[in-house]
């Protein structure tokens, strides 16, 4: 499998992942929420797949 179609397919457990260790870095996280933590992160996958399909 090709890295941009396991992003595509996995794209809310790496936000999941990416959102638990984003609590990890305080003080940074102590203050943010959920939302918060996960603002951009799926825009930012789609378009890192994006670009990993281009040539």
């Amino acid at each position: 499998m090709r890295l941009a179609d396991f992003i595509d397919q996995n794209i809310d457990a790496i936000v999941d992942s990416a959102e638990g260790f984003a609590r990890t870095l305080e003080p940074a996280a102590r203050h943010l929420d959920a939302v918060a933590l996960r603002d951009h992160m799926p825009t930012i996958l789609q378009a890192v797949a994006l670009d990993l399909r281009s040539p």
